[in-house]
């Protein structure tokens, strides 16, 4: 199971503390067991998000008793953080702009954050790009190819760039295919005469 990060805004912060701590506690149960329930249990199919939960059984887990668990559920749905689907023998709770909550921790961050994950480690220099395409035998012009990127700020459409090789090998794709259609109808022409 991947592990990630949760990250809870102040403001939501603020909201639960100001209600108990009791209720801080039971949305970061809910959050903390999103995805350690099987995504079909029960013939109920979940979706990210979502869990399958008993009063009884949070009211176990956190220490209160069950008209607790009602009221706090009751207080998380007036602010707006879950959504609650009663079942006769369980609730299927979905927590609210879930995503917003967790980072995994491949890199994956919230928009508008820019994390070390995003940055590429180290420029290369125009020796390092010929050196590349040299060793990989292919047409790439190297100094168009860095004069293109380093005028664009290394990157690839809005995000940075991320390994300047896999970029070198997507040019080397993409002129192989151009090359080999000219060469094709050049050939075509000469076998008409």
């Amino acid at each position: 199971m991947a592990h990630n990060t949760i990250t809870i805004d102040s403001q939501t912060l603020k909201k639960l503390c100001a209600r108990q701590d009791s209720m801080l506690k039971m949305f970061l149960h809910l959050l903390l067991h999103v995805g350690s329930t099987p995504p079909r249990i029960k013939d109920v199919l979940l979706n990210d998000g979502e869990l399958l939960v008993s009063r009884r059984t949070l009211a176990n887990k956190l220490g209160v008793n069950e008209g607790e668990i009602r009221l706090m559920l009751d207080q998380l749905i007036t602010l707006n953080l879950i959504e609650v689907s009663p079942r006769k023998r369980y609730t299927i709770v979905t927590i609210n702009n879930y995503a917003s909550y967790i980072q995994s921790k491949q890199g994956t961050k919230k928009a508008g954050k820019k994390s070390a994950d995003n940055i590429m480690p180290a420029l290369p220099t125009l020796a390092e790009i010929t050196e590349y395409c040299r060793s990989r035998g292919n047409s790439v012009d190297a100094t168009y190819f860095f004069d293109y990127y380093q005028s664009v700020g290394w990157k690839v459409g809005r995000n940075q760039m991320k390994d300047w090789q896999a970029a070198v090998r997507t040019w080397e794709k993409r002129s192989k295919p151009a090359n080999s259609a000219v060469k094709h109808s050049q050939q075509k022409k000469y076998e008409r005469f």
